[in-house]
């Protein structure tokens, strides 16, 4: 229903009501009113008419009388009758007819007594009849509220016709607009609006208008880009790459996809905080960006997880061409506020149509050729082989029974002891992790302890290496053994989490271990990652009084520097050093550098992986205090150690003079 016709009802119900009104109740008491008015000037006009038939009367001049009542019949209309009635109750001089009551409605009758001096001198009686003039009064009542009605009809149409032009109008064409906003035509535009409410209403929808389609527009940035730098987001990254697809497909072109996963940068976000890693981000995608041409996309995935499309790839060296500018670029320093970090990237690629037809497929080779860079050291790239897909099945399989081991308690520690060079006596002790798996039997560490440091499952794991550690320790002190030093390796997370030294205090006072007679060991790798955290996290264990080793020396690049300042108490020459020894002469000068060196900073070496007799004795003339390997002991679960320590005092000496025939490669 149209909003004429809408207004046309109510119009129609009140025309009713006041018809209604007017019959009812205005037109009968007007007509009561001038009924009332009308007697009373009949009354008015019946005296003037006995005064002036008083002398007549008194004269007794009959013949003036009625000849005076019949003019007055005649100028009287409403008179019907009129009769002088003497006071001796005699009617005289009746003039008129009396008319039925019955077909007179407003008949009245009215007497007035002539007087002279106080004394009735006759009565006059009148008889009228109202009903033509209450009659011509009531039809033009109605007219002139008939009138009204009619006029009030015309007003209401020509108020509908402007209605029409100055709202229904206006209103069609608002509805319309808003019917095409609704489908996202902002383009639609709206005639220049007066300053009435109307107007004011349109200009009103214009600026909702404008308002959505801003609105809109931002939602469509947001929907398809990174709020944090500004790249595409995953969703433009698929649509990007599906409409890349069907143009290869078209073309016969090929397509690479390069899946970029930041290395160590989950650490340095959880050490440095949100706001630190966040700049990073923001910092590693600008240089991405600016590794790869316009057309190329770069978008973030999320995390730390980056993506970039090659399109129109001819040559294999193009795509190594942009990796390699990739793995530059990443390797400079990031600088925010006094932090200086380093990251690499772990970049895997896979390549339309040799790795796959469709986004998928491209999307999951990519990722799992990124996860073999990652494996292989990470700051590298790997493109897709099928085999890759086999070894992605077995990491998430063994990453499913790591997490059950620490809940089963299959997580096991083997024991291997630390030999004094000097004299052959047993100085310390490094628990070792093993996996016992029901499926895989022992499961050495370099099979899965990347795996745990990649996962997170380091931290507990490590908690748990620590509190075993120390209490088996607490078991050997029991039984008469102990004084020496209880070894145990640290993860790089442990050095960026702040509570570390908190867990440490805690393990030490549950367990009673003392602090001095246990050695926490860091790799040199790790230290470096982040010198002012790492240096941090380490003064405050020695403030517990623990002792600090670093491992695999040599393998890293740790400055002089920053190597002083470094809290350490022991440098661990890496096996690599130690196999080389005596065949090549450029790793023994190596070696006896590092343990000159290690000496000028106050700081006693332990020469790693020692398997024969010969490595023994260059590395005691050397001046290097102590060493680990095959030549005293491979590592030992705990029962077997503590047979070992308990025969070591009496036959040490006796058994570096031994060569062990190994069987296996040494574990560390």
């Amino acid at each position: 229903m149209g909003i004429r016709a809408k207004l046309l009802i109510p119009l129609l119900m009140l025309v009713a009501v006041f018809a209604a009104v007017l019959e009812l109740y205005i037109v009968p008491r007007g007509t009561e009113t001038h009924f009332q008015q009308r007697k009373l000037l009949q009354e008015q006009q019946l005296k003037l008419l006995g005064i002036t038939l008083e002398e007549a009367l008194l004269k007794g001049n009959l013949a003036q009388v009625h000849m005076t009542l019949n003019v007055i019949l005649e100028q009287q209309p409403e008179w019907q009758a009129l009769t002088v009635i003497k006071p001796d109750g005699r009617r005289v001089y009746p003039v008129g007819t009396v008319p039925k009551p019955d077909d007179k409605p407003f008949l009245i009758e009215l007497s007035n007594e002539i007087t002279h001096l106080d004394s009735v001198i006759g009565t006059l009686h009148l008889i009228a009849d109202l009903s033509e003039i209450v009659a011509e009064q009531e039809h033009q009542q109605r007219n002139l509220f008939w009138a009204l009605i009619l006029l009030l009809l015309i007003s209401s149409g020509i108020s509908a016709l402007m209605q029409d032009r100055l709202i229904r109008r206006p209103l069609n064409l608002l509805a319309n607009a808003a019917g095409r906003v609704a489908k996202g035509d902002y383009q639609v535009k709206l005639p220049d609006s007066s300053n009435d409410e109307v107007g004011r209403l349109m200009k009103a929808f214009g600026h909702m208008r404008d308002q959505r389609r801003h609105a809109e527009t931002e939602l469509q940035v947001l929907a398809y880009t990174d709020v944090l730098t500004g790249l595409p987001n995953r969703a433009q990254f698929n649509a990007h790459l599906g409409e890349a697809l069907e143009h290869c497909k078209g073309s016969y072109e090929s397509l690479a996809l390069l899946f970029i996963d930041l290395d160590r940068f989950k650490l340095i976000n959880d050490t440095l905080g949100h706001e630190v890693g966040d700049q990073l981000l923001i910092e590693a995608g600008a240089r991405i960006r600016q590794c790869v041409r316009n057309e190329n996309l770069v978008a973030r995935l999320g995390g730390d997880e980056f993506t970039v499309v090659i399109n129109d790839v001819h040559l294999g060296d193009e795509i190594n061409a942009v990796v390699n500018r990739v793995l530059e670029a990443l390797e400079e320093p990031f600088l925010y506020g006094s932090h200086e970090m380093f990251i690499s990237p772990s970049i895997g690629i896979s390549v339309y149509p040799q790795h796959g037809d469709d986004s998928n497929r491209l999307i999951k080779h990519a990722d799992t050729a990124m996860y073999r860079a990652k494996e292989d050291g990470g700051n590298c790239f790997r493109y897709y082989k099928q085999e890759m897909g086999t070894n992605m099945s077995r990491r998430m399989h063994l990453e499913s029974g790591l997490r059950r081991a620490l809940e089963r308690d299959q997580l096991i520690l083997y024991y291997q002891p630390l030999i004094t060079l000097a004299n052959g006596d047993m100085c310390g002790v490094e628990a070792l992790l093993r996996w016992n798996d029901p499926e895989k039997g022992l499961v050495l560490p370099g099979d899965f302890i990347q795996l745990a440091e990649d996962t997170g499952l380091i931290v507990p794991i490590g908690e748990w290496v620590l509190r075993s550690a120390c209490t088996q320790y607490q078991q050997w002190r029991a039984a008469g053994l102990g004084g020496f030093l209880l070894s145990i390796n640290l993860s790089a997370k442990n050095l960026y989490d702040p509570c570390f030294p908190g867990m440490v205090r805690e393990v030490l006072e549950d367990t009673g271990m003392q602090p001095s007679l246990l050695q926490l060991e860091i790799t040199e790798k790790s230290v470096m990652q982040n010198a002012e955290q790492t240096i941090s996290i380490l003064e405050q264990l020695r403030a517990l009084g623990v002792r600090l080793a670093m491992d695999d020396f040599g393998t890293g690049y740790s400055s002089l520097s920053y190597l002083k300042r470094f809290p350490v108490d022991t440098l661990k020459v890496d096996r690599s050093f130690v196999s080389g020894i005596p065949g090549n002469p450029d790793v023994c000068s190596i070696t006896r550098a590092i343990i000159s060196m290690a000496h000028s900073i106050n700081c006693k070496v332990v020469a790693e992986g020692v398997e024969t007799p010969e490595q023994h004795d260059l590395l005691q003339s050397w001046s290097c205090e102590m060493a680990q390997g095959y030549l005293y002991s491979k590592p030992l679960p705990a029962t077997e150690f503590q047979a070992f320590a308990e025969t070591e005092s009496q036959d040490a000496r006796e058994r570096v003079t031994r060569s062990y025939t190994l069987c296996d490669n040494p574990i560390g």
